[in-house]
């Protein structure tokens, strides 16, 4: 009752001073916000890498009750990178390399930027598995690293015979404890095999630059806590890289912001 006899006064009031104010009353201009500039160089990104496989069942969405385009809702609030994760041999076509491709190609051509994250494995990979696909499930030492070569070499020029400019990629995904188990896998008893990991790890960097110099490379790792220690690991191995990409979900790895904003501003620091 309070909200409504206060509001019903607000009106009472308006409308008395309406009728009493002088003839050289000058209703002032209502603020008009500015509209948002957006630095072109910050990325907004989103992970789309489901949406080709949400699109087939025919899900629609939605910006204000009104259907729309997926990829249109998200340009129109300022997204201008789009990540999309690539498996070597899925059990279906979902996000094999040639519905990354063709999605990418779509995106591109809406003014996307492409982000790639390569798992190289053939279904997820994180940090409790890291499993080799099954093509190269016999592949160890030289075979391995050219592997890893000449399959991101050969994926990445798929992409440029598609129109598609890469503006980064990952290295794996979440590889904390290496990649392509267990011949590139580190931490606890597997710490002696770091100077192979980093091997295997460089000759996918390496593809990347010799594809495309301009293109940005990442290392991710999952976490917070740890991040440190295991980047000095990796510069000690001489890697080069241009990004460092961090998980952080509370569920697993703690809800202090406070915790994650000093874990971020060391790294920053350091690296």
């Amino acid at each position: 009752m309070q909200l409504l006899w206060l509001s019903f006064s607000l009106i009472l009031t308006l409308a008395a001073c309406k009728k009493n104010e002088p003839a050289s009353y000058v209703p002032i201009a209502p603020i008009v916000p500015a509209p948002m500039v957006l630095n072109p160089n910050f990325i907004r990104a989103v992970d789309l890498s489901f949406t080709p496989e949400i699109i087939v069942t025919g899900t629609q969405f939605k910006d204000n009750n009104q259907v729309k385009e997926l990829t249109q809702i998200i340009k129109d609030k300022g997204i201008n990178t789009v990540r999309l994760r690539v498996w070597h041999t899925p059990v279906d076509n979902h996000s094999s390399l040639i519905e990354v491709v063709d999605f990418a190609k779509q995106l591109s051509a809406k003014g996307f930027g492409i982000w790639l994250d390569f798992h190289y494995s053939d279904s997820w990979a994180d940090p409790s598995k890291q499993t080799k696909p099954a093509a190269w499930k016999n592949a160890i030492g030289m075979v391995l690293k050219d592997s890893i070569y000449q399959y991101t070499s050969k994926a990445l020029l798929a992409f440029k015979n598609a129109g598609v400019t890469i503006k980064m990629v990952q290295i794996g995904n979440e590889i904390n404890g290496g990649f392509l188990w267990n011949d590139g896998r580190v931490g606890g008893t597997y710490d002696v095999n770091w100077s192979n990991y980093a091997l295997l790890l460089k000759e996918g960097l390496r593809a990347v630059k010799d594809a495309d110099n301009t293109t940005k490379t990442m290392i991710h790792y999952a976490g917070i806590d740890g991040a440190d220690a295991y980047f000095n690991s990796v510069l000690q191995q001489g890697i080069s890289f241009d990004y460092i990409g961090l998980s952080y979900y509370m569920i697993w790895h703690g809800k202090s912001l406070d915790n994650v904003s000093a874990q971020l501003n060391t790294i920053s620091t350091h690296y």
